[in-house]
């Protein structure tokens, strides 16, 4: 499907009402959201510009509240502070019509914009001897701006320096219908931040434009661009427009099998399980798998530097760092559960640093450096990532399978293969994570350290996987069942269930391809449609009631 394409302009000015002064001049780069915009200027032909012309005549929500300012926004202009000084409200309810008079002089309802942009410098919060310090402000701001009407679809929070979103964390609260939102010219500086508005974003959010320009965030010295734009789509997964660029995005799309042959009022009822089961694990030869597994992570747990002989002269370890959450761990509330009360406490800050995600990284010589070689270097590593406690004495917790394979050496010696999924808890915060484990073994030849230390086996190949926590259910032995479509619907929200059974009434699409139809056009019913409409020639008949 086309992409839709909004270019957001540079900032040239203040707030309406304000008077210019010489830092306009500065060589600093503008906000996102363009205040004043002399239509004497140059003309500007960016690519952002030229392609949002192309794909979206409509273009940012941002961008056409910044070309607009200045003529609909305009108020009488307000005396600097007076000469004669101000006693401070004597009540809290002077104090929240101070701000109100704030709110409602930054608010331009014919374009739905709430511009907070440089707050320090506002003279109404000036006049009132008021100052943006922290939760209770930003709380208050919020709450008044979900009084407007019309409703709020565009804020500003450009240039005010903020440093963390902690005092903005009810945004989806109060508004929760936000469409476009400016960050552009702070110190946001972690992920983190956005977790504190992205973390309460309700799945289908109507957020579709962002700007983070000016930000440590994204242009931190060594940041990946790739890994930057990947990481913010995760965190918003309806967002078209990311720093005045479209956001690619997968579209609804089938398998070009021609499907003229489906018998328009046959139904179509699937296999109810996979032809093959969900067997328990597989262990050959046990007792050395067994007795290795436990040595091994009792001494990770404990102390690691004890596994130095363990691990062959040549011998590779790595680690992978997989911070998305599933959507079955989603569903099922594991992030939130009462019985993971800790899983709010963990952080990817231990795990990043180190980690061999390559994906996430544009320089290949991370290739390199990620992968630790010789026992030294591994146990070096070893040191930096956090503290673990693992507990095997649960076997449902587990999926081990352990296998042999010959002639892999050069004297044809066999190697053996072990590969373990599980859980542990991380040390301090007693969150768990789920991790998967691979292991190469061979014999540890006599006299080698590993040998004089006790070790029946020689570590060739080590590689770890940490993940979000996402349970055990997975691999419980058991019909691997196809998931039923009733229950799929159940699991979403009432109205988005109302959009499936209305696309699946209009187009007869089954439930489990109008879920996905809606899902990847962020459940907007239109777009959904005219998705449909372009690939249902293409659809096989699974697809269909």
């Amino acid at each position: 499907m086309a992409e839709r394409d909004a270019h957001m302009k540079d900032a040239t000015g203040n707030p309406g009402g304000r008077k210019a002064t010489s830092k306009l001049k500065s060589h600093r780069r503008g906000t996102g959201i363009d205040i004043y915009k002399s239509d004497s200027g140059p003309a500007r032909t960016s690519l952002a510009a030229r392609i949002g012309s192309l794909l979206d005549p409509s273009g940012s929500e941002i961008d056409r509240s910044a070309r607009q300012r200045a003529a609909l926004h305009a108020r009488p202009r307000r005396n600097a502070v007076s000469g004669g000084e101000r006693d401070p409200p004597h009540s809290p309810g002077g104090a929240v019509s101070d701000w109100k008079e704030f709110v409602q002089s930054r608010y331009n309802a014919g374009l739905q914009f709430l511009n907070l942009e440089n707050m320090a410098q506002d003279e109404v919060l000036k006049k009132h001897k008021l100052s943006f310090r922290g939760n209770r402000e930003g709380a208050v701001i919020l709450k008044l701006a979900s009084q407007l009407t019309p409703e709020v679809k565009t804020i500003s929070l450009a240039n005010n320096g903020l440093s963390t979103l902690q005092s903005f964390s009810l945004l989806n609260h109060y508004l929760p219908n936000l469409a476009n939102l400016s960050l552009q010219n702070n110190r946001l500086s972690s992920f983190k931040d956005l977790d504190r508005i992205a973390g309460r974003l309700n799945k289908g959010s109507l957020l579709r434009e962002l700007v983070l320009l000016d930000n440590p965030l994204r242009d931190g010295e060594g940041r990946s661009l790739a890994n930057y734009k990947s990481e913010i789509k995760r965190r918003f997964p309806a967002l078209e427009v990311l720093d005045q660029e479209p956001v690619l995005k997968i579209t609804f799309d089938v398998p070009s099998h021609a499907s003229s042959s489906r018998d328009p009022k046959a139904v179509h009822v699937g296999p109810a399980t996979f032809a093959m089961d969900m067997r328990p694990n597989v262990i050959d030869p046990e007792p050395i798998v067994t007795t290795f597994l436990l040595r091994f992570f009792a001494a990770f747990d404990a102390d690691r530097s004890s596994l130095r002989p363990a691990y062959a002269p040549n011998a590779t370890f790595s680690v992978s760092a997989n911070t998305a959450i599933p959507i079955r761990a989603r569903i099922e509330g594991l992030h939130t559960s009462p019985d993971y009360p800790n899983q709010t406490k963990l952080t990817w800050s231990g795990w990043l640093p180190n980690h061999r995600n390559l994906a996430r990284y544009r320089d290949d010589s991370r290739s390199f450096v990620s992968l630790h070689t010789s026992g030294d270097d591994i146990i070096s590593n070893f040191q930096k990532l956090p503290s673990t406690k693992h507990d095997l004495s649960k076997p449902e917790n587990i999926c081990l399978d352990a296998w042999p394979v010959p002639n892999m050496l050069p004297d044809n010696g066999a190697v053996l293969f072990i590969t373990l999924h599980g859980q542990f808890a991380e040390e301090p915060t007693q969150g768990v994570r789920s991790f998967d484990r691979s292991f190469v073994l061979a014999a540890a030849p006599d006299g080698s350290p590993a040998k004089l230390a006790g070790w029946d086996v020689i570590i060739l190949s080590d590689h770890l996987t940490v993940r979000a926590f996402s349970g055990s259910k997975a691999w419980a032995p058991s019909p691997l069942k196809v998931k039923d479509e009733a229950k799929a619907l159940d699991l979403l929200a009432e109205p988005q269930q109302a959009l499936v059974r209305q696309l699946s009434a209009q187009t007869k699409l089954n439930h489990a391809f109008a879920i996905q139809c809606l899902a990847e056009n962020s459940w907007d019913f239109g777009r959904a449609l005219a998705n449909f409409s372009e690939v249902k020639d293409r659809l096989g008949p699974d697809a269909f009631l």
